[in-house]
């Protein structure tokens, strides 16, 4: 799972990193955390943090795509 925390690059604090924590979680992650990921990731992507009325259906489309890629991939990842 991947987890967003705050970061300081460039001195904005707006800024954030993705950092691994699939190691701290032993791979049991909700589906909030995974959405929550995936809306933080299209947002980092698209530059919006709320999108326009005009860009809200495919902005939701593409959180709810990679919510789907993030959950499968968590699924089938092999832990040792």
């Amino acid at each position: 799972m991947w987890m967003i925390v705050p970061g300081k690059k460039r001195g904005n604090p707006l800024c954030a990193e993705i950092s691994d924590n699939f190691a701290i979680l032993g791979g049991l992650v909700s589906d909030e955390e995974i959405e929550a990921t995936a809306r933080q990731f299209v947002r980092k992507v698209t530059g919006y943090r709320q999108p326009s009325r005009a860009n809200r259906d495919p902005f939701d489309q593409a959180v709810s795509e990679v919510s789907a890629a993030i959950r499968t991939l968590m699924d089938n990842l092999v832990t040792r």
